[in-house]
Parts: C-alpha cells; sequence; structure tokens
C-alpha cells in the first residue's frame, strides 16, 4: 500500500488545479480567437497595489500630532471587534512599549528593521530578528517588544481574533519566561 505524504497530496492538488488552470485558459483563449471582434471583454477582480512610499501610517496615539510615536497602516479589517486584523505597525528606533499582553493570539513578521519579542522581566531579550524573520505570540501572555534598529522598524501582525494592548502593572510585568 503506496503512502500519500501532506506534500504528496498538496503536490498532486496543485498539479490537478495547475492543469484545470491551463484547459480552462485554453479554452478561454480558443473561445476568444473565434468570437467577433465586439464581444465583450474578460473581466477580473481589482487588483490594489499600493507601493511603501504610498502607505498611509496614523499615530496609534491620537494626541501623538507630530507622529513620531508608533503608527499603524491597517491593511484589512477592524480594531473595534473580535475578528481578522492584519495591519502594518511601525515604532521609532529604539522603540519599547513596556511589559504587556494581548487578549488574543497574534503572528507577526518584521518588515523593515531589527526587532526582539521576549518574556516580560526577562532581562536577555534573545536574537533579534531581521526583515523575514517572525514569530507567534500566545494571548495573555505577558511579554515586551524592543525595536533594535538605529531607523524605524516595520512590522507585519495579524491577529484573526482582533487585536488590543493591554499594559501590564510594573507587579505583573515579572511573570517570568512564557510557557
Amino acid at each position: 500500500m503506496a503512502t500519500t505524504t501532506l506534500n504528496d497530496r498538496n503536490t498532486i492538488r496543485m498539479t490537478r488545479t495547475s492543469a484545470a488552470r491551463l484547459a480552462m485558459g485554453s479554452l478561454l483563449l480558443i473561445s476568444a480567437l473565434a468570437a467577433p471582434a465586439t464581444a465583450a471583454p474578460v473581466t477580473r477582480p481589482d487588483i490594489v497595489v499600493v507601493p511603501p512610499a504610498d502607505v498611509k501610517y496614523h499615530p496609534l496615539d491620537p494626541n501623538d500630532k507630530d507622529g513620531k510615536g508608533p503608527q499603524i497602516a491597517l491593511m484589512f479589517g477592524a480594531f473595534d471587534r473580535p475578528a481578522p486584523v492584519g495591519f502594518l505597525f511601525k515604532v521609532p528606533p529604539g522603540f519599547r512599549p513596556g511589559p504587556h499582553t494581548h487578549s488574543a493570539d497574534y503572528y507577526s513578521v518584521v518588515v523593515q528593521g531589527t526587532v526582539h519579542d521576549f518574556a516580560a522581566g526577562d532581562r536577555d531579550e534573545g536574537k533579534g530578528m531581521g526583515p523575514g524573520g517572525h514569530w507567534f505570540q500566545v494571548g495573555k501572555a505577558p511579554h515586551d517588544n524592543h525595536c533594535a534598529s538605529t531607523t524605524p522598524c516595520i512590522i507585519f501582525i495579524y491577529s484573526p481574533s482582533g487585536y488590543d494592548y493591554l499594559p501590564l502593572k510594573p507587579a505583573t510585568a515579572e511573570a517570568g519566561p512564557r510557557k
């Protein structure tokens, strides 16, 4: 009996999908060539492209009129409900938010700079992560972060269940390493 691994099944599924797409594309091409010149053009979904220079960041703190503190650029979702949300988080060089938690789990990918994610109260920040480095943060786990760059750090953050920031009181900040 042959054993099929997950990768084999994905490859088979991708091969079948690729073959179906090729067949569909061929049919569309043949029908387009055979159709009269007045036929309606084939439409496709819109594509939205935002170059880095055009990303619109907004201060996280509404009182930060100069935009010198942390900033966010919402990519999808909303912050006012427990639903999927994805955003770019831009922080100044050397920024440390202080010990905190979040109600829900989240995933982060470093886009620019060097970032540390570590247990609250831990003096060892661990190895910094550069662009492409990523981490998963369990909800309600006390932790801290540090932008260890001379330029701003930019992080993509995704949370499937909404996102919030809950600063810890000094006594709770020494919660120790994450489990």
